[in-house]
């Protein structure tokens, strides 16, 4: 699992320092209108890249990384659904699934796979009621 991490984190902290030149591709892809807001999207890439390291530090020390894991799952779990939200409305084409798909749907079962796994650490290091 630490592997996946891993790869997870090096995926993140690649597309955070590269989200700025690659999203205009995105946007072509998709189809939709070029922005031109640099520093939204500088905030975008910094906030990926910092998520890359967070699941560095799950990957040297899966025994005490469920938290962070599970703030991850869950900002894989709401993109998609913020997206499909945007889709459904008609704001965003349909083909803009491929970036939550290769970006967020696809780390689902590791994660899930990580956090039950990691559980049983997690409980055992909780403070007792």
């Amino acid at each position: 699992m630490t592997d996946a991490l891993s790869l997870l984190a090096l995926q993140s902290l690649l597309g955070g320092s590269t989200v700025g030149r690659l999203l205009g591709a995105f946007f072509r892809f998709a189809r939709l209108p070029l922005l031109n807001h640099p520093a939204v999207f500088a905030c975008l890439g910094m906030v990926i890249g910092l998520y890359g390291v967070l699941y560095l530090e799950v990957a040297r020390a899966p025994e005490r990384g469920w938290v962070l894991a599970a703030i991850g799952l869950a900002g894989k779990i709401l993109g998609p659904i913020g997206l499909a939200a945007l889709v459904a409305a008609g704001t965003w084409p349909s083909r803009a699934v491929v970036l939550s798909l290769a970006n967020d749907v696809v780390w689902w079962a590791p994660f899930g796979l990580y956090l039950r796994d990691a559980w049983p650490a997690f409980r055992a290091d909780a403070p007792p009621r």
